[in-house]
């Protein structure tokens, strides 16, 4: 392992350890625990969004009177190929968004819902299965929508709408023309 100092930054070339890999390591067992719970509620996602979704639409369907079901797009009307189409897609999303869920959970060295999948079958045969708490979904509900926010196009205006304000603030504040002396530093809660 190398280790020198270049312009007073250390460069180490120690592998990086995630997080996950560094609670995995502990004695901790109720963080440990945590953190399996965490990661079931993503390998969990998929499942629990269809599951979800198609019961938000059962409980529209039968709560409309049949005078305000007329009104609804054909998409949101069961047995029509708009309906079936969108289905489709949606299930796809869900597929993909599970995809990469698996790919951060893989990134970490944890296992990733295709992995779980077979031990789950052997679970399921003894009574073992447990799913997350419609509170753990929610909250990766929101790590969703916070990357698409943060990190894609769709996101771009509710991302100009919550950070425009800080980085405007910090231009305003903080003299980053290059006059200071010191590099500024921001305390960013969280």
């Amino acid at each position: 392992m190398e280790h020198h100092q270049e312009n007073g930054v250390n460069n180490n070339e120690e592998e990086y350890t995630s997080i996950a890999t560094q609670t995995k390591m502990s004695d901790d067992d109720d963080e440990n625990a945590h953190l399996e719970e965490v990661c079931d509620s993503f390998r969990q996602y998929a499942t629990f969004a269809r599951c979800d979704r198609a019961g938000r639409a059962h409980r529209l369907l039968t709560s409309l009177p049949q005078s305000q079901l007329e009104f609804l797009p054909q998409s949101m009307k069961p047995g029509t190929s708009e309906a079936m189409e969108r289905e489709k897609e949606m299930q796809k999303a869900e597929i993909r968004n599970q995809f990469f869920i698996d790919s951060m959970l893989r990134h970490v060295g944890m296992p990733n819902s295709q992995d779980i999948t077979q031990q789950e079958k052997h679970s399921m045969k003894k009574g073992k299965k447990k799913w997350s708490s419609d509170d753990n979904m929610s909250k990766v509900s929101s790590v969703l929508k916070s990357l698409v926010r943060d990190w894609s196009e769709e996101g771009a205006a509710e991302r100009s709408q919550s950070y425009q304000p800080i980085l405007d603030g910090v231009e305003k504040y903080l003299s980053l023309d290059g006059s200071m002396n010191h590099t500024p530093r921001l305390v960013v809660p969280g």
